[in-house]
């Protein structure tokens, strides 16, 4: 059994917290001790603050992964941009990157000889 819990709705997470609260709460009550004093309001407000966090944190990774603000990013833009204006083809920019692989390797080989 696979779970998705991307599709889980913050009302689920309040019910299962809610419920482990309970089991916890009899468990407390059986052995004397005082029992946990939380609401289902108090649960909704901090699951549904922890959910908030979560979508900030992930927009911002979003933000950072699909915009250029590195060099390397910036130049493999540079270069997306000539393969669409059509200046160079994939296979010239290929051949380019497997020649300069090469190169690098047998540099390497050198190196270590």
């Amino acid at each position: 059994m696979k779970l998705n819990l991307k599709g889980i709705n913050p009302s689920t997470y309040v019910s299962v917290i809610m419920t482990v609260i309970v089991a916890i709460n009899a468990v407390l009550a059986i052995l004397g001790r005082p029992v946990l004093n939380v609401g289902e309001g108090t649960v909704s407000y901090v699951v549904n603050g922890i959910v908030a966090i979560i979508t900030v944190g992930v927009m911002l990774y979003d933000v950072w992964k699909n915009h250029s603000f590195t060099d390397g990013a910036q130049l493999a833009d540079e270069v997306l941009d000539i393969i669409k204006d059509g200046k160079v083809t994939k296979e010239e920019l290929q051949d380019f990157i497997d020649a300069h692989t090469l190169a690098d390797k047998a540099d390497e080989n050198k190196v270590t000889k």
